[in-house]
């Protein structure tokens, strides 16, 4: 991560640095499970996800994200984002299409492959083709269009 930070032209650095520019890929916490090991990175942009995710510094082959984007739910909705695919509340079970566009605060993403998704807020609506791990993070289908609705 060092190593890909100062390709970008940013310091040698693994952690952003309070009042510091943010680092195009950085470590942002580490939690240590009786069988596992769970990192949190912090990117600066999709782009560096992207690039990060190809170099070999990576040893993470979970993330096949092609696309991701996020924006507030009622420009999602205007831009007929939910047109296709079926939604589902948080907890699996049906949610209406009336119920998602009358949901007017909030923010949509929109993704294409695959990854564990942490969003900050909590998850409302969710693709049917998603898993929810906790009430703000989903995993992501490695193939097709997947949708996640939160509220912050």
């Amino acid at each position: 991560m060092i190593h890909f930070n100062e390709e970008k032209g940013a310091g040698a650095l693994a952690q952003n640095q309070k009042n510091a520019e943010r680092l195009p890929a950085a470590l942002k916490s580490v939690k240590a499970g009786k069988d596992t090991v769970t990192a949190i990175f912090d990117y600066a942009s999709f782009e560096d996800l992207k690039a990060f995710g190809e170099t070999n510094d990576n040893e993470d082959t979970s993330n096949s994200l092609t696309a991701l984007e996020a924006k507030p739910l009622s420009e999602a909705i205007a831009d007929g984002w939910f047109s296709e695919g079926e939604l589902v509340k948080a907890d699996g079970s049906e949610a209406g299409t009336d119920t998602v566009q009358n949901e007017k605060s909030g923010m949509a993403v929109r993704s294409e492959g695959g990854a564990t998704l942490m969003v900050g807020g909590k998850v409302l609506y969710r693709s049917s083709n998603t898993e929810l791990k906790d009430d703000s993070t989903v995993s992501l289908p490695g193939t097709g269009t997947a949708y996640v609705i939160f509220k912050r």
